[in-house]
């Protein structure tokens, strides 16, 4: 694609929905400069974040693999390849698994992970020759959390909870006071932090990105993650971004006549209310504020690459681990496949407009980033286990293609699947009886299950995805010989720091 070999700088924001930004239709003016991104670069249409949960999905990013490979198919890792889950609240890859930093890093990349990463053990690098954390790791502050030791040198310490909504504001004088315990009920109520605006977790990122920014030299290529815990719940801003917003203008999603199969099932295990209507847009308007302060900073960091000299000769990508139901289907939270949670943006620009231009209808998932950025760095990608496929950026796809996509994630112990081919989408849950079949095309909502009137399409979605699971024996995985004695987190040390 290029003579000299790019820069690269993936941006994630986390739960980030497609349609929370401008230029995938959101009617609020919240994103001008990913808007520009995106005018000026390629638009993909239709991305899967095919596990839509945090630690499956950055496994996935990281490694390349489908999360049922690497044993992180839900936020508490399996230990490896075994079929014992061990809580360990992180991406946890075996260390024969070679990661996408440590691949670019032979290349000849510097590398480096800033903000959310989500890994565990929690200094482990994965590959990543820099990293600074901003994190939340319940109640006992992590002590070696850059975004913690950033507060407390400001101070502002004993706000650390504040920042990520994880505190109370009742009593006098509006002191917080910390939450004995923190259910999931809470995670619904909007938030108006006591930390000043200007130490909240978005901007402390964006100024450490710019930091690492200007320290590269033109001589050496870098890859750098730059990874906002916004805008994920609690819908927590700090004064003046309450009020950035209209939220008595927030509109409301249409709903299904009654609760769904899969919202049914695993809203079992999550956040299945309705709000009353005033809440229920307050967590829209601070959802969409978040998400204009992270506009704010990628719009920042794009005028340092200038600054820098080295715009010309950066890709960006900007896409999310998941998205956010936001009260669809009468559910919070994620942990589903519908599209609320699984379609998430992928805008990809570059500099010097060694990309196409325009909208590409060719369908992606975070899968295929590890072998597109090979290619984008020179090679291809070495090992067969890598799940994705290399994405053309060099032209746009005027029409849907029939890529069949398969989406998984372990949810008790049904584990739950999409299939998506053409604009035919089959959500299906292994030993329950749900299923959900939706034309997407005619019902982006997924508000009319067409599983009962369309007999013969979801059988046939259903044989091609069990014949996946077959081939692929998700929840079957042999032991590694010896696994109870190893000691899992000397050897990720050992084979990732």
């Amino acid at each position: 694609m290029a003579d000299k070999t790019p820069n690269i700088i993936l941006i994630l924001a986390d739960s980030l929905r497609a349609d929370a930004l401008g230029c995938y239709g959101n009617p609020h003016g919240v994103t001008p400069h990913i808007d520009e991104l995106a005018d000026r670069g390629l638009r993909y249409e239709t991305c899967y974040s095919t596990s839509p949960l945090c630690v499956p999905a950055r496994s996935q990013l990281l490694s390349g693999r489908l999360c049922h490979e690497t044993g992180n198919m839900q936020n508490q890792a399996w230990r490896f390849h075994t079929d014992r889950p061990t809580e360990v609240d992180g991406v946890c890859l075996d260390p024969g698994v070679t990661t996408l930093p440590e691949r670019l890093h032979d290349l000849g990349y510097n590398s480096a992970h800033l903000g959310k990463n989500h890994f565990y053990p929690r200094d482990c690098s994965y590959g990543f020759q820099e990293m600074e954390q901003c994190d939340f790791y319940g109640r006992d502050v992590y002590e070696k959390d850059d975004y913690y030791l950033h507060l407390k040198e400001k101070g502002s310490a004993h706000l650390h909870r504040d920042a990520f909504g994880r505190m109370d504001v009742v009593g006098t004088g509006g002191a917080g006071a910390i939450r004995d315990s923190f259910g999931l009920v809470d995670r619904l109520c909007p938030y108006v932090s006591e930390l000043p605006a200007e130490l909240q977790t978005t901007p402390w990122l964006g100024e450490r990105t710019r930091t690492f920014l200007r320290r590269q030299s033109a001589e050496k290529p870098f890859f750098l993650v730059t990874s906002f815990y916004a805008p994920h719940d609690p819908y927590c801003v700090s004064s003046p971004n309450d009020k950035r917003f209209d939220w008595q203008s927030m509109e409301l999603p249409a709903l299904p006549e009654q609760l769904q199969p899969s919202a049914k099932h695993v809203g079992e295990q999550s956040l299945r209310t309705i709000l009353p209507d005033e809440t229920w847009r307050k967590n829209i308007a601070h959802y969409l504020a978040n998400v204009s302060l992270i506009d704010r900073e990628v719009g920042a960091i794009v005028e340092q690459l200038k600054e820098q000299g080295m715009y010309e000769n950066t890709l960006i990508l900007l896409t999310s681990d998941h998205g956010d139901t936001l009260g669809e289907h009468r559910i919070w939270g994620k942990n589903l496949m519908y599209e609320c949670c699984a379609r998430i943006p992928l805008i990809v620009h570059h500099g010097g407009g060694k990309t196409a231009r325009g909208v590409t209808h060719e369908t992606a998932t975070l899968l295929d980033i590890f072998p597109t950025l090979l290619r984008q760095a020179g090679v291809e990608p070495e090992d067969d286990r890598i799940a994705g496929r290399t994405l053309d950026l060099d032209s746009t796809a005027a029409s849907p293609d029939d890529r069949v996509v398969v989406g998984e994630l372990a949810n008790s112990q049904y584990p739950q699947y999409f299939i998506r081919q053409g604009s035919w989408k089959l959500i299906y849950l292994d030993g329950y009886p749900a299923w959900e079949l939706y034309n997407l095309s005619e019902d982006p909502g997924e508000l009319n299950d067409l599983s009962a009137s369309e007999p013969g399409i979801r059988d046939n979605l259903h044989q091609i995805l069990q014949d996946w699971v077959t081939r692929e024996g998700p929840h079957v995985r042999p032991a590694h010989p010896g696994t109870d004695q190893i000691d899992m987190q000397e050897l990720c040390r050992l084979s990732h720091l």
